[in-house]
């Protein structure tokens, strides 16, 4: 009549021979075919008859596939990456590329620890000053400025003689005697005014080695009684002012023999007073007192002026300025102040002599 029911033994039977069946990877999740196969190797292997018109094979394949579809949601959450669309776009080609890219990685970071080193390197010699206002203020002329006020206290700690018109003795030194110790004294007051003089900018250059091609049109000589221009007498005398001596005036026995007397006579009119000063930059093999002469511009003059101003040194009307060569085997610089001047227009002159002194002069400025 109606169709029997399976028993709970054979629905038993049906899910665990559905269990026992090996399920795949949910990577590998089974297609609908599958499921069929599977549902009939479950039936095949059942011990008790399922009377066809009550369950059946097409019944039990739905009830499956519900199964199947109710699982896929699961599945695809189960393996799921947040960057799934980049993964996806992944070809064969991109992955080949990847052992490129790690070399290039690899290679960066050689490269950025290099430079990493290097850094720290140059980071440890960086350094900074508080003073650096003060310090970008130092030029090359106020070092040059300082070198010279150097080189006069030098000169005057280790070579100072006191001569004769002071002291009364010629080779006596700077000692414990109180008319030296005052002597001493003064003569630091006046170092330190022509120290003082040295800050001042307003010097005129009448020669320079650096440049001595610009100064040499306004420097005449007369040797001999002979009467040059500068540049004529360095033709003459090729060590006068020459490259072995950088350019400085060099009054040598090698150009002029023992004990020659060259005039020099800057052509260059200065105006003059009390206040002026000259300092002459040399260096000299002995102690001698020099002849630095100063003769006043006339208002008409018809020869050239080296020749003036000699014929005015010979007939006494030029002014002798106390200078003295000092022995030193580096260039110092020595200032003559011109006490007691008339204010007026002067010609500057000197005589260097190829004696033991053979001086070589670096510059001459004047403070007008």
């Amino acid at each position: 009549d109606s169709p029997i029911p399976p028993t709970p033994d054979l629905y038993t039977q049906i899910l665990q021979k559905i269990e026992e069946v090996t399920v795949p990877d949910m990577s590998d999740y089974p297609k609908k075919d599958e499921i069929q196969k599977m549902i009939e190797q479950a039936l095949a292997n059942s011990e008790t008859v399922i009377p066809s018109d009550y369950v059946t094979i097409e019944k039990l394949n739905n009830e499956i596939l519900m199964i199947y579809e109710s699982l896929t949601p699961i599945r695809e959450i189960s393996h799921t990456h947040k960057n799934k669309e980049l993964l996806d776009s992944l070809t064969a080609d991109s992955l080949a590329l990847l052992p490129d890219l790690q070399q290039f990685e690899d290679t960066v970071k050689e490269d950025i620890h290099r430079i990493d080193e290097i850094t720290q390197s140059i980071s440890n010699t960086v350094h900074t000053h508080e003073n650096l206002d003060i310090l970008d203020k130092i030029t090359s002329a106020k070092i040059s400025e300082w070198d010279s006020m150097k080189t006069n206290i030098n000169n005057f700690m280790n070579s100072m003689t006191v001569y004769s018109e002071k002291l009364g003795n010629t080779t006596a030194r700077v000692g414990s005697a109180e008319s030296e110790i005052t002597a001493l004294q003064k003569t630091i007051e006046a170092l330190q005014k022509q120290i003082d003089s040295l800050n001042s900018s307003n010097f005129i250059t009448l020669f320079s080695n650096e440049n001595y091609a610009q100064y040499a049109p306004e420097i005449g000589l007369i040797l001999n009684g002979g009467y040059h221009l500068m540049n004529d007498f360095m033709t003459l005398y090729p060590n006068f002012c020459a490259s072995a001596n950088a350019y400085a005036l060099s009054y040598s026995q090698t150009d002029f023999s023992w004990d020659s007397e060259i005039l020099t006579v800057c052509t260059k009119e200065l105006n003059l007073s009390a206040k002026s000063k000259i300092i002459i930059s040399f260096k000299s093999g002995a102690a001698e007192n020099g002849k630095l002469y100063l003769v006043e511009k006339p208002q008409y003059i018809d020869v050239p002026v080296t020749i003036y101003v000699k014929d005015k040194i010979d007939r006494g009307q030029a002014v002798d300025l106390n200078f003295k060569w000092l022995q030193s085997e580096i260039y110092v610089s020595v200032m003559t102040e011109c006490e007691n001047l008339t204010s007026g227009k002067y010609y500057l002159a000197w005589a260097g002599r190829s004696n033991n002194t053979h001086p070589l002069i670096k510059n001459v400025k004047v403070l007008e």
